[in-house]
């Protein structure tokens, strides 16, 4: 068994890159790490979910595959059943970023000796960039793409200090912007247009909570146009 990967998860694979152990928290069906495998990127693979369902379903993938030996499941919140510096690698994709912020909060005894952090945040994206800037990550890596619709942020971080980042890059992503990347120019021209239909619709509303809510947009609008002006170098 060999699946086809998702654009999504090829470019998590992409990001992942090689190394000796990999350990994969919310690994669902487990073909990231079975495509880790099936390539030798990495030696060894442990996959790791809180809900026995999907794990036992990751299990059928492994097993179809002969790969058992290299990699392990095992039943976890989050890195609780991970040992101190057993991984090189990291990933954790395909939850809310304010849940991978706890995981990597409560996990951070598992960290030592970590080379590679893959994220896959679904919201928060911005206050999971700040919290790897303050927590002593270095973002090497941003991917933004869209996928049946919808709209994904992927990065890599490795240990060390990083760069200042301005607001909107924190945003939306300081590789991405000086990389000029087209589906984020793509979403970001979609997103101001939307920003001020919904400002128009505000601006005769006397309600206090309508005048602070314009507010709010108002200031999303300048930083996605001044990430916008820096992508088309304008």
């Amino acid at each position: 068994m060999s699946a086809k990967l998702s654009l999504r998860l090829t470019e998590i694979v992409r990001l992942c890159g090689t190394g000796k152990v990999i350990a994969d928290i919310g690994c669902d069906h487990a073909f990231v790490c079975i495509q880790l495998i099936q390539t030798k990127a990495y030696e060894k693979a442990i996959a790791m979910d809180v809900r026995s369902g999907p794990l036992a379903a990751a299990e059928i993938n492994i097993r179809s595959t002969g790969l058992e030996d290299c990699i392990e499941t095992r039943l976890s919140d989050g890195m609780e059943k991970l040992e101190p510096g057993e991984a090189d690698t990291i990933l954790i994709a395909g939850m809310g970023g304010d849940l991978i912020m706890r995981i990597l909060r409560f996990g951070r005894d598992r960290l030592p000796g970590l080379n590679r952090l893959v994220l896959g945040p679904q919201s928060h994206v911005p206050e999971v960039r700040a919290f790897l800037h303050e927590n002593g990550f270095r973002i090497t890596e941003e991917s933004f793409l869209k996928e049946d619709g919808k709209y994904y942020s992927l990065l890599a971080a490795c240990p060390g200090e990083d760069e200042a980042y301005t607001e909107e890059e924190l945003a939306f992503g300081k590789r991405n912007i000086i990389h000029r990347d087209d589906t984020l120019e793509e979403w970001l021209a979609d997103r101001c247009r939307k920003l001020e239909t919904i400002i128009d619709s505000l601006k005769d509303n006397p309600a206090k909570h309508a005048s602070e809510r314009m507010q709010e947009l108002m200031h999303e609008k300048k930083l996605a146009e001044a990430a916008l002006r820096q992508i088309r170098r304008e």
